[in-house]
């Protein structure tokens, strides 16, 4: 087994901590200052989870200089050099200047909890400190030690940093380290070094000129390494993954996102999905395996409380599920193996029972069988119970024997051969265990086989489909009675005995099969009701805080929304002339005359529906009177603030787009929430349901109010007079222009009010977004906890936070409605339209309002000789899948498709290898610096310049670059393009690594 470790070097990946279960890793170690760890610390109680705080036993720069001091004095034995990169001391000229440097010009009482002052030679300097090393060495062995590691559980360690930051200058130490310590500690142990390092674009709002220096000097360092670490540890190999992400600004935001955006990257590369492919990458170069990578993703997500929502609404039906299942269709139409009865003593009983002098003895002697009547089925388990329990004690009465003797029991055929139908006793496993699981479904198996074969379901005392076995046996208990204790006077015993001796052999037949699916149904009762109270528990939670969210989002106070300001109504253009179509007396006068009358209706309309019948009835007849098609002839606005280049402006935006854009899942139902209140109450209408209020003012008021006036002057058209029409037309007009206002009006609130019904519908009651697990699958691969276990926990300890966050780790992908909003596609779109969409960009994310793709190293287009790119995504169904599959193949996509991709997110991936042949150690790190080269090199030809305050400035952004003591890849250095002036410049305060490329 590989043990597998994330450490994290700096803030970059830093919101990976505490996700070990996602990530795959055994153990995880973030190394930092403590600013940036105390919050996660105090809060982390895994014992797999260590924390190296890179200031805490150092203080501030003058005393980390103070150390450093003494490493320029010792000298490092011939016998004990070992690596460079974790050796004691200081010793080389440039190493020693390099340090001196740092000493004279750096501000030495600066708190190191401040941060590394984006300093890669600081936080060199940090990680060696003889505490920071101790610490280091402390946290290892905690997180080793209990693992196995040793030469049949190798270590694999993904190292993350950024080449920005100042701890970005620890990663190459970190890494040397801990394989030393794995060599000194579990001698013979392989490990892999995974280095996954964010590039400067992702920086670059931060400090892009110092960014791009740290950046150029960190590449040609890790070069270096990867060239040196195989000699100084042969049981190690190395692999670098360099990725860019779009830079997001500065400030709170642009943080959260870059965090976003860093964790989500690095899941990708560390999602063992993609280990197969990328080992096959990077075993195409055999000399320094570098992978340059970009990553994209579609940006419509949706928000934590909605997903909650989501997961709970699915969740309840589980529940509902394993508590009462269907039974028919889920156990027995499924099982394919009918029961068997089994009773190796019945043979006995049935032959005494076939002998007629036997039973006339035994009725000589007094023997009786309860007299029984069929009137409709007993109530009940009990009632039956109590009916089986007397003809069981006269049967043994009648035979002489127990009736446990029989050994009746109903089986089934197993792997290994018979096997009976089991119902455990409570308490024989842990709740929500894997054999919790199979345990309830086996008390289920047998409730389901004893519904089908008694043909009765005894929780609701109803017949159902099935074998009737019950009422087989009451029938047969009604004959056996009839025979021996029916009114025949001239019936001698002799008789009822030879006629009741078939009856009897049938009736206990039937009777033995009975009393044990009886048993079976009381074990698997007393099982499931003892098994079942925590589900019942977690269900009554679940149920709760759905009934909280649905009265959130279904049903909130529409008075809370009339309180903001509304949308505003405007009149289109073609208004005015619709209205002189309306009020076109000639056209009215002739239309009368055929007879064209606007349809009355009596009373005040009772619901919206009311309303909506009548103005589809108006606006047809409307449309017949000026001879177009009724359109709408104004629209609501929404009044919503955008920012347009940067500055803030007002815009008017339409109800169905406003509602449409909105990206956020909650805040599209709060919108249309919104609009719903507005609508309500300026048609006026009662905020709580909807129903029209008839009250003065109201447009609905007043659109009645004038429909009883316009039917009252239509009624005088009825005398077919030229004069007397035209009359009528004069007076209609006016009416008729004013009614037509206000039905246009109404239409608009109509309209507005359907669209965001439409809008409640989908989100609340459509399909859902996301698919969640099944509730006995595994939650990670090491706390080993179904999850409904998880659930129970959440539930036992009262905290809705817990119980949220275990909902929440249910969810296991997305359904293909959800896949196309996050896409920001229609609900109508094709599995065509999905796949275009996934082919036409690497990702759409949207920063500052803009949209951007995935870009490449340093914005500078790669020349990969080898590349590989994907579609990631999260569980989709399987037909879902498999047609998306089809149409890459149908397409011939440049890119492959996985799924099962842990987060809810659809990512494009790319990774490029740029070996020009086998062994290249210069392609790939030439290419990586390559576009730093004119900074660098504009840094160069100002080397002497000294500032005011006597700093030789360019001198000191070149030592605060890098790492004193861990040399740099002359021969990438040259490639670039740097010529032996600049070397010898960067020569003064750096060694420069000679392996020749072969």
């Amino acid at each position: 087994m590989t043990i597998r470790m994330l450490i994290v070097c700096g803030g970059s990946g830093a919101s990976l901590l505490g996700q070990r279960n996602v990530l795959g890793v055994h153990a995880e170690l973030q190394i930092d200052v403590s600013r940036a760890i105390e919050a996660r610390a105090k809060q982390s109680l895994d014992p797999y989870s260590q924390f190296v705080a890179l200031d805490r036993n150092v203080g501030t720069v003058g005393l980390l200089f103070q150390e450093a001091r003494y490493w320029i004095l010792q000298r490092v034995s011939q016998g004990s050099r070992g690596s460079a990169y974790i050796q004691a001391g200081v010793e080389s000229p440039p190493d020693i200047q390099h340090l001196q440097l740092l000493m004279d010009c750096l501000s030495a009482p600066a708190p190191l909890e401040q941060g590394l002052a984006q300093s890669p030679a600081i936080g060199g300097l940090a990680i060696r400190h003889p505490q920071n090393q101790a610490a280091l060495e402390q946290a290892l062995e905690r997180v080793t030690a209990p693992l196995g590691v040793g030469p049949e559980n190798p270590v694999e360690a993904w190292i993350i940093s950024s080449t920005v930051e100042g701890a970005g200058g620890i990663h190459r130490f970190v890494g040397a380290f801990l394989a030393n310590f794995l060599r000194r500690r579990y001698v013979g142990t392989p490990v892999r070094l995974n280095f996954i390092r964010i590039g400067s674009l992702t920086y670059r709002s931060v400090n892009p000129r110092q960014a791009a220096l740290n950046t150029f000097f960190g590449v040609a360092a890790d070069a270096a390494f990867a060239l040196q670490i195989p000699q100084d540890f042969p049981e190690a190999t190395t692999r670098w993954f360099y990725i860019e992400l779009p830079d997001v600004g500065m400030g709170e935001q642009g943080a959260s996102l870059r965090t976003q955006m860093v964790e989500m990257a690095t899941k990708v590369m560390m999602w063992e999905g993609m280990e197969e492919d990328l080992q096959r990458l990077l075993s195409h170069n055999q000399g320094i395996p570098v992978a340059v990578a970009r990553m994209g993703y579609w940006g419509k997500d949706f928000s934590e409380q909605w997903k909650y929502y989501e997961a709970l609404r699915q969740l309840r039906e589980r529940l509902q599920e394993l508590l009462e299942p269907n039974y028919q269709q889920k156990c027995v139409g499924e099982s394919t193996r009918k029961p068997q009865f089994v009773a190796p003593g019945l043979g006995e009983w049935i032959e005494r029972m076939g002998n007629e002098q036997f039973i006339l003895q035994q009725m000589e002697s007094g023997w009786r069988f309860p007299l029984y009547r069929m009137q409709g089925f007993p109530k009940g388990l009990a009632e039956i119970q109590k009916l089986v329990g007397q003809w069981k004690e006269a049967l043994e009465a009648l035979v002489g024997r127990e009736w446990e003797e029989l050994q009746a029991e109903w089986v089934v055929e197993g792997v290994l051969g018979r096997e009976p139908l089991r119902v455990a006793e409570p308490g024989e496993a842990p709740f929500g265990s894997e054999t919790w699981f199979r345990q309830v479904e086996e008390a289920h198996t047998a409730k389901a086989w004893v519904r089908h074969l008694l043909g009765y379901d005894l929780r609701v005392s109803q017949p159902v489909e099935g074998e009737n076995l019950l009422e087989k046996l009451l029938t047969a208990a009604q004959r056996v009675s009839s025979v021996l204790s029916g009114f025949s006077p001239l019936k001698k015993r002799a008789k009822r005995a030879h006629e009741v001796k078939e009856s009897l052999i049938e009736f206990i037949q039937i009777l033995a099969k009975v009393d044990s699916l009886l048993n079976l149904e009381a074990r698997a009762y007393h099982f499931l009701e003892k098994e079942m109270a925590p589900a019942y528990h977690i269900l009554e939670v679940a149920n709760a805080e759905f009934k909280n969210l649905w009265s959130q989002w279904a049903q909130p106070d529409y008075t809370q929304y009339i309180t903001q300001e509304g949308p505003e109504f405007s009149f289109s253009e073609v208004m005015s002339e619709r209205m002189a179509l309306v009020r076109d007396e000639e056209n009215l006068q002739a239309y009368l005359r055929q007879g064209w009358r606007l349809p009355a209706y009596r009373g005040f309309p009772r619901s919206l529906a009311d309303v909506r019948t009548r103005v589809a009835a108006w606006t047809k007849a409307l449309e017949s009177l000026m001879g177009v098609k009724w359109v709408a002839s104004g629209e609501f606005r929404i009044k919503k603030v955008v920012t347009v280049e940067g500055k803030e402006q007002e815009e008017l935006q339409s109800i169905e787009g406003w509602l449409s854009k909105e990206e956020n899942t909650w805040r599209r139902v709060e919108n249309a929430h919104f609009v719903r209140a507005w609508t309500w109450h300026l048609l006026g209408c009662d905020l709580r349901e909807g129903n029209p209020v008839q009250k003065s003012g109201t447009p609905l008021e007043k659109l009645e109010r004038l429909a009883r006036k316009l039917t009252r002057l239509q009624f005088l058209a009825r005398v077919p007079l030229s004069w007397w029409l035209k009359k009528v037309a004069q007076w209609m007009s006016p009416v008729l222009g004013e009614f037509f206002t206000t039905l246009t009006y109404v239409d608009c609130l109509l309209q507005a009010e359907e669209t965001a019904t439409k809008v409640l519908e989908q989100e609340l009651r459509g399909d859902p977004v996301v698919t969640i697990r099944n509730l006995s699958e595994m939650l990670g691969r090491f706390n080993r906890m179904t999850w409904l276990q998880a659930l129970y926990e959440g539930v036992r300890r009262a905290d809705l936070a817990s119980f949220k966050h275990a909902v929440m780790c249910g969810i296991s992908g997305l359904s293909e409605r959800g896949l196309r909003q996050i896409l920001g596609l229609g609900n109508r779109a094709s599995i065509e339209d999905i796949h275009s969409k996934l082919s036409s960009s690497m990702g759409e994310m949207r920063i500052n309002d803009k949209v951007v793709e995935a870009p490449w190293w340093a914005e500078t287009p790669m020349q990969p000789t080898l590349s590989l790119e994907y579609r990631l995504l999260p569980i989709l169904s399987p037909k879902l899948q498999e047609q998306l599959q089809n149409m890459a193949k149908e397409h011939f996509s440049p890119f492959k498709y996985l799924f099962g991709f842990p987060e809810l997110a659809v990512i494009a991936f790319s990774a490029a290898s740029m070996a020009q042949e086998f062994g290249d150690i210069l392609t790939a790190p030439t290419a990586l610096i390559r576009p730093f080269v004119p900074l660098v090199k504009d840094v160069l030809s100002e080397w002497d310049y000294i500032s005011a305050y006597n700093v030789p400035v360019r001198q000191l952004e070149v030592a605060s670059a890098g790492v004193c003591g861990e040399p740099l890849y002359e021969l990438a250095l040259k490639a670039a393009g740097l010529d032996d002036e600049d070397l010898k410049k960067i020569g003064q305060y750096y060694m420069l690594y000679r392996k020749q490329h072969k």
